[in-house]
């Protein structure tokens, strides 16, 4: 149950009197509500099959919560570690007083999985579905961790230390406790904001300087290579991003990589009537050379891309709406948006995986071989108000009270059960 709030409860103590209730209120009610979820991480492992991590504690009705492989159709095929309830906040963990910044589900190369978990931070969990927490057991305090890529049985990850300072270290993904290894950045044009691999045993950087988080007249940022021992490649590799705003860095399939520009906060030039970011996406190769750029004109701060293996695109265009584009950036005419999305994974055969919970075809219509799993987990009960009949009427977000289908309202006893006839 989530009704816990102990405000909520004085203020409700008083009719609670009135009609001399027994017990204590958060004692008394306690009402099963649930909402379903709606968005959860997803990462494909070797094979191709579907994995998903959310904040569900109900799998198909059954009280579980963790890690499940999904069958091609989306039944699952496996709970794995069915113990670990995720938190919450599922992308933000908090470690000893450091914090664990952008902990996506990851695929490991050899088979594993990783995912934070309340109290617990980097939890690794076999294909077997063993868990075992320790892998940022011991993590100074107030430190960040942005994890990055895994190359050769290691994780990479930015990390800003107390004073501010960004160092790109590593840590192999079997260690049982936090014993980074610091590349030097001696020589280094900027600090680290980013890193993908590079060409051979390389590895690419995104550099920024400290002060530039948002939209500015000036960016200095960098993309360079650096070795294996975190010395800089030759000063030719290294490139200056001409665009004044900052970007993201993600490496391509077939080489290179790819920068995704922030949105151009050009809102003041339409205020009050619209509010559009144009963001940029540039295709770069090992040399730095641009290959190919597109730009989508988004209205507000949300946008969501991504590119599938052909070079077919998703990404949010100027109606707020999925749009597919080909690899030359032409828009598809037929393909129909499915509405809203916050990530997207490219699968086999040209279909995609929304929000982990929807699959959907080349044309955007919703896959009708796809059989999601129905993940749920406890729902906010956000107002209890007693009737006149000793009975209590329950608004909040929820979807499910007590296995019964309703829809964010319910009346329950005075013993928090379904009220008869409601």
């Amino acid at each position: 149950m989530m009704y816990q709030s102990r405000a909520l409860a004085a203020w409700l103590l008083a009719p609670l009197c009135a009609w001399a209730l027994p017990g204590d209120l958060v004692e008394a009610i306690k009402p099963q509500l649930r909402q379903p979820i709606r968005e959860a991480q997803a990462c494909l492992d070797a094979g191709g099959a579907v994995h998903l991590w959310a904040n569900f504690h109900t799998l198909d009705g059954q009280e579980t919560g963790g890690l499940i492989r999904l069958e091609d159709d989306g039944r699952t095929a496996a709970i794995l570690a069915p113990e670990l309830l995720p938190r919450a906040d599922n992308q933000i963990a908090a470690l000893n007083g450091g914090t664990l910044w952008q902990a996506r589900l990851g695929c490991l190369e050899d088979g594993r999985f990783m995912v934070s978990a309340s109290g617990t931070g980097g939890v690794l969990i076999t294909p077997e579905g063993q868990a075992s927490s320790g892998f940022f057991q011991g993590m100074p305090a107030g430190i960040r961790v942005s994890p990055q890529f895994e190359r050769g049985g290691s994780l990479y990850f930015v990390i800003t230390q107390a004073d501010g300072a960004r160092v790109l270290g590593r840590q192999a993904v079997t260690a049982s406790a936090w014993s980074p290894e610091i590349l030097p950045t001696t020589g280094w044009p900027l600090q680290p904001v980013a890193a993908v691999p590079g060409p051979g045993d390389q590895i690419r950087v995104l550099g920024s300087a400290d002060s530039e988080t948002f939209y500015s007249d000036s960016i200095n940022q960098r993309v360079f290579l650096i070795d294996p021992a975190g010395q800089l490649i030759p000063d030719a590799a290294i490139f200056d991003p001409a665009l004044n705003r900052p970007a993201t860095l993600t490496a391509t399939p077939g080489g290179g990589y790819r920068l995704v520009f922030a949105g151009d906060p050009t809102w003041w030039m339409y205020w009050p009537s619209s509010f559009t970011s144009n963001y940029r996406v540039e295709w770069r190769n090992d040399d730095n050379v641009l290959l190919r750029a597109m730009d989508f004109p988004t209205p507000g701060p949300w946008f969501v891309f991504a590119e599938e293996s052909a070079g077919n695109v998703l990404a949010t265009g100027p109606d707020g709406q999925l749009h597919r584009f080909s690899a030359a950036g032409d828009q598809d005419p037929t393909f129909a948006s499915p509405g809203l999305v916050g990530s997207i994974l490219p699968l086999p055969g040209g279909k995609w995986l929304l929000d982990g919970t929807r699959r959907i075809l080349a044309d955007g219509r919703d896959d009708p071989t796809w059989l999601p799993p129905d993940l749920e987990s406890p729902a906010n009960l956000t107002e209890l108000v007693a009737t006149p009949d000793g009975g209590f009427l329950a608004v909040g977000d929820f979807h499910r009270f007590d296995g019964a289908a309703t829809s964010h309202l319910a009346k329950l006893t005075a013993a928090g059960r379904p009220f008869p006839g409601f």
